[in-house]
């Protein structure tokens, strides 16, 4: 085969993701034509796509000996070297791109713009967005500068400048599912829980795949349910099992996320102790008439209980007045929601410590599942570890020292 054949015939391969064939076609080609730049520069893409950075990187410097006066190899070197976490090397690469090519350096002050953002220098990522912005003589162009120029402000907390950049991003790049997770992100700052999964969600229907999209619309509903103030059941009935599915996608997407283990633990231990209030609710309130029972056997069949319905129904009729009974009749609940409830958030809460052991809320957290289920040395191991790792978390010492007086 000729140069032309096996720089066509790698380009093929590599489209088809047969990266090693590829590499194999170019290097042949660069024995014979060694400083084919436009060999050279494909070759190292497909390193990239492979996975062997350093060698993308060498191939991209080595572009850069030959052709110091354009931007191709700056530009794919900066990229790497932002991937990598070296934010500096990257910021110098693009600096180099940006008076290159004045036709299209709108892209490279993006770029370094993002990168200085990566790095906490907030100041220069805005004028260097800005800057890119006023370079693109067509709006349309300008939606990734918008986007992060937005993502800024949300850093910076001008919550009104962020939503007027991702609403124009929106516009002009309605492609992008991470505009509206910026802006649900905006709106969950502002604790309006309702506008933030209207648009997490409508992240998650862009691209369903990302974990961060299912966690941040189960937390809005976790604390939509907070803001209601009405407990584990939600109002209008399943705001918890909307958040704790949405943790539960969110695992799926990304099996190493503690976070997702945390919180969805956190539904999971706050439905068996709101079960477990709403069941002594039931057996300790007067049903005066039909449609109160019939209220208190709802709440009842909605947090599991269906099979409980009957015997309680019994008792709110009257018809069971004996203590011993009623006793019986509470001991079944609350032992079939501790083992439902609890037992699932302590699975839960063990893989989170496991994934994060210096997390003092997720140790926390597993205490409180631990006494739900009366396993007070658990508990109490627990408690201790979270005061240790965080000396002023108040409500795990009060715990502990409660645990520790009840033993003397």
């Amino acid at each position: 085969m000729t140069v032309t054949e096996y720089y066509q015939q790698g380009v093929k391969l590599k489209q088809q993701k047969d990266y090693d064939r590829a590499i194999e076609l170019f290097t042949t080609a660069l024995d014979e034509y060694p400083d084919s730049t436009m060999i050279i520069g494909i070759r190292g893409s497909t390193y990239y796509n492979k996975g062997e950075k350093e060698k993308a990187l060498a191939d991209y410097t080595r572009l850069i000996d030959l052709m110091p006066e354009r931007p191709d190899g700056w530009n794919s070197r900066g990229n790497l070297y932002h991937e990598l976490g070296e934010y500096d090397k990257a910021i110098a690469d693009y600096t180099h791109c940006i008076p290159m090519s004045p036709d299209n350096y709108g892209t490279y002050w993006s770029n370094r713009g993002i990168s200085y953002c990566a790095k906490g220098d907030l100041d220069a990522a805005l004028a260097d967005f800005n800057q890119s912005i006023a370079c693109w003589t067509e709006p349309e162009c300008s939606g990734w500068a918008l986007y992060h120029r937005g993502v800024v402000w949300r850093k910076k907390g001008d919550l009104d400048k962020a939503l007027a950049d991702f609403r124009l991003a929106a516009k002009y790049s309605s492609y992008n599912a991470d505009i509206p997770y910026q802006a649900g992100y905006v709106w969950f700052m502002r604790r309006n829980f309702k506008k933030a999964i209207r648009y997490f969600s409508k992240a998650i229907k862009a691209r369903g795949n990302v974990a961060d999209h299912w966690l941040a619309r189960g937390a809005s509903y976790w604390n939509q349910c907070v803001k209601d103030k009405t407990a584990f059941w939600g109002k209008d009935g399943e705001i918890m099992d909307l958040a704790e599915d949405d943790f539960t996608r969110a695992i799926e997407c990304d099996p190493a996320m503690a976070i997702a283990y945390l919180d969805r633990g956190m539904v999971r231990c706050t439905r068996a102790r709101e079960s477990n209030n709403c069941i002594k609710a039931i057996l300790t309130q007067k049903a005066t008439d039909d449609a109160e029972r019939a209220v208190l056997l709802a709440q009842l069949e909605h947090i599991g209980g269906k099979d409980l319905v009957p015997q309680t129904d019994a008792f709110l009729r009257g018809l069971r007045s004996n203590q011993d009974e009623v006793d019986v009749i509470m001991s079944n609940m609350l032992g079939l929601f501790a083992e439902e409830g609890a037992r699932g958030a302590v699975e839960d809460l063990s893989q989170a410590v496991a994934l994060d052991p210096d997390n003092a809320d997720a140790w926390y957290e597993r205490g409180l599942a631990y006494t739900l289920l009366g396993e007070k040395d658990k508990a109490l191991a627990d408690y201790e570890r979270t005061c240790a790792l965080d000396p002023f978390h108040s409500k795990a010492a009060e715990k502990r020292d409660k645990l520790l007086e009840s033993r003397k």
